[in-house]
């Protein structure tokens, strides 16, 4: 147990006594096994400590849903799965509920973009050359990263389906799943530059293509370009991901343009795991009475 992970003195020492004895507590049975333990347990405690904000409790942290968030940080779907069977040997070893389930969620399911990756999406949308490009970039940005659309219905947007209010942006969508969805806050100006002197009858993204071959230039928008060019899907996944722990259930499912909560099981993967004393707390209350 003097082995110390490959990490500096300030992000270890406040976490070093709790990973050396849940290391200590899964009786290693040798040297090898026990270091690469501790290098692999202090990797993880310190992500789940600083960016899930998971309490340095065993319960906590060795729960399903938070060892998943951390696999997902892996890019190689191998590095995943061997990070999440890694963890899962020693939270059983610890014995802390061995028989809980794992969050069975194909990791390659739902993949949105993170925070290096949209500035990266705007710079390519803005330096493109022709206006049209540039509209249709503004739009998958505003609309798919900025509500949630699926490229299905942002091909059938109209200008005058986009309505302006004091508080921003109020997006109609038709279709399968009618419903009206804000602009998020940050996702205007592409919106903005997207609707700028559209008359309001006009199509607003891939107006120029034919009826039939909308939606597969706009699946395909950016394709064959170098750069980062802004996904559909991905910007759907961004959106969806940053809401699932801000609305309840029923209300992302209304919102997302889901008819049952069982479409958003690809998401959980993504969701917080509240700590135990608060999880207990909301179990308890409010009580109901006749």
């Amino acid at each position: 147990m003097q082995y110390a992970p490959h990490l500096p003195e300030a992000h270890w020492a406040p976490i070093r006594d709790f990973v050396t004895g849940c290391v200590r507590d899964a009786v290693p049975p040798n040297v090898k096994w026990a270091q690469d333990a501790l290098g692999f347990t202090a990797r993880y405690v310190h992500w789940a400590t600083t960016v899930a904000a998971i309490p340095l409790d065993r319960l906590d942290m060795f729960h399903p849903t938070v060892i998943h968030r951390f696999a997902l940080t892996y890019t190689s779907v191998k590095s995943r799965q061997i990070a999440e069977a890694r963890l899962h040997r020693i939270r059983e070893a610890l014995g802390e509920d061995a028989e809980a389930r794992r969050v069975r969620v194909k990791v390659t399911d739902a993949r949105p973009y993170n925070s290096t990756d949209l500035p990266g999406l705007f710079s390519w949308v803005a330096t493109q050359r022709t206006p049209s490009t540039r509209r249709d970039g503004c739009a998958l940005l505003g609309f798919c990263g900025g509500a949630g659309l699926r490229a299905v219905e942002l091909v059938e947007l109209r200008a005058s389906d986009v309505i302006t209010t004091d508080d921003g942006y109020l997006v109609q969508v038709s279709g399968k799943y009618p419903r009206q969805i804000p602009v998020r806050r940050g996702w205007e100006k592409p919106v903005e530059e997207a609707l700028e002197g559209l008359d309001p009858d006009r199509l607003i993204a891939v107006p120029h293509i034919k009826a039939e071959g909308r939606l597969k230039a706009l699946a395909s928008f950016g394709r064959r370009a170098e750069g980062n060019a802004p996904r559909a899907a991905r910007l759907r996944v961004t959106w969806i991901t940053e809401l699932v722990n801000v609305l309840p259930l029923g209300s992302l499912v209304h919102a997302a343009g889901y008819n049952s909560p069982a479409s958003l099981v690809r998401y959980m993967g993504h969701a917080d795991q509240v700590p135990l004393e608060e999880m207990y707390e909301a179990l308890r209350g409010p009580v109901v009475t006749s």
